[in-house]
């Protein structure tokens, strides 16, 4: 029962997660000059945001994941370049702003109230640490990770193509390093690490 509750939450949590990341991205869209989210009806909750495989690593490897991107037209940002660096990385301060935010308002919680209610404290701490996990992990300039669109722009054109050379090879070894855990253990300390501090407890189990 404990391990159903488990998956369900970070079933939800993900789904939740997702839908935060690509609302923002939308949002900033829309404002740096690009209306296509709006045009294509992809802006609100919608069920297209969700990318199964990326779900299922967010599920198995507690918020490591991606989600399947709003459809953005970079010409029509007012700068071309900062556009996609604001676009790609909103996303990902608004997951870390949500994450945060419940995990410090959990510092009010009474201590009877955690006693008696610890499914929900639990299902808030894998609320919190999937938020903050997906925001650290798309960082990782792979695709589909939203930090590979900001390398996109980033580097040179010669190093560009350069890159898209290994981009088959990048997304290999990440899935990999996924699997066995390896990214897991540098990324799950550093989310649970920041829910500890900014929550106030030294653990939720």
């Amino acid at each position: 029962m404990v391990i159903l509750m488990h998956y369900a939450a970070l079933i939800v949590s993900g789904f939740i997660a997702v839908q935060i990341h690509e609302i923002a991205r939308g949002a900033a869209t829309v404002a740096l000059g690009d209306n296509s989210p709006k045009r294509n009806r992809a802006f609100g909750v919608k069920l297209r945001h969700v990318d199964l495989l990326g779900l299922f690593c967010i599920v198995m490897c507690g918020g490591l994941g991606w989600s399947n991107p709003v459809g953005t037209t970079p010409m029509f940002y007012r700068n071309r370049k900062r556009g996609v660096i604001i676009a790609n990385m909103i996303p990902l301060v608004a997951n870390m702003l949500v994450g945060c935010g419940v995990a410090f308002a959990m510092r009010f919680i009474s201590p009877s109230f955690t006693l008696k209610y610890s499914y929900i404290i639990i299902a808030m701490w894998t609320f919190c640490t999937v938020n903050i996990s997906f925001a650290l992990f798309n960082l990782i300039p792979v695709y589909p990770l939203d930090g590979s669109a900001v390398m996109d722009v980033i580097l040179s054109p010669n190093a560009c193509v350069t890159y898209s050379r290994y981009e088959k090879t990048l997304q290999i070894v990440l899935i990999l390093l996924l699997l066995f855990g390896l990214i897991g253990r540098i990324i799950s300390p550093v989310a649970s690490t920041i829910f500890i501090n900014l929550a106030g407890m030294s653990s939720v189990y």
